[in-house]
């Protein structure tokens, strides 16, 4: 059996990408498209 999962439309805080996602956003918290997210761990690993 196939559970509806309600999806979210979301704006990268970094590179103003339209995505979805499956947690409602939290306001005035940063979210990261997928890619901007990679870039922004790898930079801070360094």
């Amino acid at each position: 059996m196939f559970k509806y999962q309600e999806t979210y439309t979301a704006v990268c805080s970094e590179c103003s990408l339209e995505f979805k996602i499956s947690a409602k956003p939290i306001a005035g918290e940063p979210i990261y498209c997928q890619e901007c997210y990679w870039q922004r761990k790898q930079q801070l690993s360094v």
